[in-house]
Parts: structure tokens; C-alpha cells; sequence
């Protein structure tokens, strides 16, 4: 079960909290010739001050720094607005750290989301099926950076068919999901 828990820091939250994705902003016209459109409103992005996007980059470069390694530890990445971050993780939030955070960054808020599957079980699993599905064309694999499954490349043009059921093979196989498409690197001769 996926959840899905906002870590609050800086003073401004409520406003975050009650407009996640930003302000709002009313549709543009209908184009001419077209039936009209009723005038509706929008949610549109902040634009990111020059501070805040450099306070949000250097703090997911602390908390990737401080969690690395963590078997919880799915992906840690700056919002699309550029100001605060989305940390994927297994688990029980990492309290001590993202405290550590709040107090260098009071501006950078971080969305903790929670994964599936143990991203280090999604590593072993990843590392399994390159070894294993060598024979059947797979070339590279990776961890989803939400850590809800796999991604798998295979060489050559497999049909659509033949991807589609080489995906339920694999996803029976592993027990998570993984989606199969065209395009691993070439092996070196």
C-alpha cells in the first residue's frame, strides 16, 4: 500500500498545503471558429525564484548524501516547481534526517511518499533478471525511481506481442511489476 505523508517545513506551508501546485489562473479563450468554452480556473506552478530552486537542489543533494545507502531509499528529487522535494522511501519516514533538513532548509518542503517494495529488494531483483533473462534478450534493468517496480530493455525489435508477454512473465516471476520495452544498450564483442 502506497502512502503518501507531506513533511512540512518552513512557515509558508499552509499556503503550499492548500494550493500544492500553485496559484490559480484562468483558462485562455477558445480559439476562433471553435464552439466556446466556459471560463473555468486552473492550477498553474509558481514561478521558482532563483533562491528557492538553488535552496531545493542543494537540499536534495544533502538528504540523497545523508540517506545513501539506506535500504528504504527509493529516489530523492526536486519538485516540478523546483522549490521543494519528493522523497520516495519504504517505511517509516527518516525523522532525524529530514529534521536535519527542515532546520538548514526552513524554505524546501518535502513530500514523503511511500513505496511498494523495498527499493534494495528492487535492486536484487533487477540485478537477478539481468543475469537470468541474458538468453531472452534483456540487456539492461532498473528500478522505477517511485520504487513500484522495474523497468526492463531488451535488444532487438520484439513485437508488441512479444513484449506485452514477456512483461507477464516477468512481473509473475518477480512478484512486482515490470514493463518491457525495445532498446538495451548493445553488448560489447
Amino acid at each position: 500500500m502506497t502512502t503518501h505523508m507531506t513533511r512540512r517545513l518552513g512557515a509558508a506551508v499552509l499556503i503550499t498545503a492548500l494550493l500544492p501546485a500553485g496559484c490559480l489562473a484562468q483558462t485562455p479563450e477558445s480559439p476562433a471558429g471553435a464552439a466556446p468554452t466556459p471560463q473555468s480556473l486552473v492550477l498553474t506552478s509558481p514561478e521558482p525564484t532563483p533562491s528557492s530552486t538553488t535552496d531545493a537542489t542543494l537540499a536534495a543533494s544533502d538528504l540523497s548524501r545523508k540517506l545513501h545507502g539506506r535500504p528504504e531509499l527509493a529516489s530523492v528529487a526536486t519538485d516540478p516547481a523546483g522549490t521543494g522535494l519528493v522523497l520516495y522511501w519504504y517505511g517509516p519516514e527518516p525523522a532525524s534526517e529530514l529534521s536535519a533538513l527542515a532546520a538548514t532548509y526552513p524554505e524546501v518542503v518535502v513530500e514523503v511518499h511511500g513505496t511498494d517494495y523495498l527499493p534494495r529488494d528492487l535492486q536484487d531483483l533487477a540485478s537477478d533478471l539481468l543475469i537470468t533473462e541474458e538468453a531472452s534478450g534483456v540487456g539492461a534493468v532498473s528500478v522505477r525511481p517511485d520504487g513500484s517496480g522495474l523497468d526492463a530493455f531488451v535488444h532487438g525489435g520484439l513485437s508488441n506481442q512479444s513484449l506485452a508477454a514477456m512483461e507477464v512473465r516477468l512481473s509473475e516471476s518477480t512478484g512486482v511489476p515490470v514493463t518491457v520495452e525495445s532498446g538495451a544498450p548493445v553488448p560489447a564483442m
